[in-house]
């Protein structure tokens, strides 16, 4: 009698417990979210009006039953525009029937407009979402931010999905572009008194209206997305631009591990290396009551895609082991030198005085006032897969 009366207690109680439960009540079916693959963000300063383009997965593209009317683009873009970004949400649900879902976005594109006015609101609006998306991958568009938004790509056929990956092989597979564009590297650098370079996206002329105009012109050098160049953030605002050989001093002087093949004259010789920092250090110190910073930098070295000149000695590697690490002083003093006069922390002199000379009082002219050095090591390692070129 008591056994049967403590299982009804502990159902009823189980029951009590289920009643408080929160349960899905605002859950959302997949057919009801519009799933974002990129965002680009563009700014009218005369009209203080903010442009959002939202790019929209079509779960109805490809060959498929539920398709009335033919094939249809694997993505939709639209442009909505409103003074405040959580007035163009609310003005979405006028263009269109799903629920806007940002949470798997990769790309974020803003215009130069937009990088100069209003990017510190941008990093914001983005970090306030319930599910906010800190690693998309930043862009800076170097031409019209619409022509880009409303470019079909190539090979892939998700436009974010393209420059995911190319961004990705520019990591590994040069100097180019470092692994800190993403939206929580601009608040880090920021909070640093840093800058940090975003790289840059520009169209290439002959744009087609159509996909079927796209798909059926061979020529990838027209009618093509390009990432080249960098746009430079300080203050959560673009102050200028810098090329593509300035980005490679600046990614190797801020630590990225990328595989960098280049065609240079060595000892009089021309040769074509592939080269990769392989150990970073920066150190700190105080030299007659000057701080001077040392960037320790060790390279590997190979030959492995040269016809032009491959060492045959070991004396010969060590000649250009040295030339190369001469070279490349240069080259990271001079980009020091040139970047630092604008006033542009490109190598994180503030936040390593802040870290290893907390004491040191910085003043406004401390780019000026700080000694830089540079000490490079590079080792070859593999030679070319042919021993001499006919």
């Amino acid at each position: 009698m008591f056994r049967g009366r403590d299982i009804l207690l502990r159902l009823g109680l189980i029951f009590s417990i289920l009643l408080i439960l929160t349960g899905c009540w605002d859950k959302k079916e997949l057919d009801q979210l519009a799933m974002i693959s990129m965002i680009g963000v563009d700014y009218d300063p005369e009209k203080d009006q903010i442009v959002m383009y939202y790019q929209v997965i079509n779960p109805y593209s490809g060959a498929s039953a539920l398709e009335p009317g033919g094939p249809q683009s694997l993505v939709y873009t639209y442009r909505i525009e409103g003074r405040s970004f959580g007035e163009i949400r609310t003005l979405s649900f006028e263009w269109m029937s799903r629920y806007l879902f940002e949470a798997h976005f990769r790309m974020l594109i803003l215009s130069k407009s937009a990088a100069k006015h209003i990017l510190r609101e941008v990093v914001n609006y983005i970090e306030s979402l319930p599910r906010a998306k800190a690693s998309a991958s930043v862009l800076v568009a170097e031409d019209s931010l619409h022509d880009i938004m409303n470019h079909f790509t190539l090979l892939e056929r998700v436009p974010a999905q393209a420059i995911q990956n190319r961004l990705r092989y520019l990591i590994d597979f040069s100097l180019y572009v470092s692994r800190d564009i993403q939206l929580r590297d601009i608040s880090e650098r920021m909070l640093q008194d840093r800058v940090v370079v975003l790289p840059m996206i520009k169209v290439l002329p002959g744009k087609s209206d159509q996909i079927e105009q796209r798909e059926s012109n061979i020529d990838a050098s027209q009618d093509n997305v390009i990432i080249t160049g960098g746009a430079v953030i300080k203050d959560f605002k673009m102050v200028g631009k810098m090329v593509d050989s300035d980005l490679i001093s600046y990614n190797v002087l801020n630590g990225a591990k990328g595989r960098h093949t280049k065609l240079m004259t060595l000892n009089g010789k021309e040769v074509t290396l592939t080269y990769q920092p392989v150990r970073f250090k920066r150190t700190v110190t105080l030299r007659n009551n000057k701080p001077v910073i040392t960037f320790h930098i060790d390279f590997m070295l190979t030959a492995e895609r040269s016809i032009e000149y491959m060492p045959k000695t070991y004396q010969e590697a060590i000649k250009m082991e040295e030339e190369f690490d001469r070279r490349a002083k240069r080259k990271e003093q001079a980009f020091v030198e040139k970047y630092l006069a604008k006033g542009w922390d490109v190598v994180g002199v503030k936040d390593a005085l802040k870290r290893y000379l907390p004491d040191y009082p910085q003043s406004d002219n401390i780019l000026q006032e700080v000694e830089i050095q540079f000490v490079n090591h590079s080792n070859y390692m593999y030679p070319s897969h042919i021993q001499e070129s006919y």
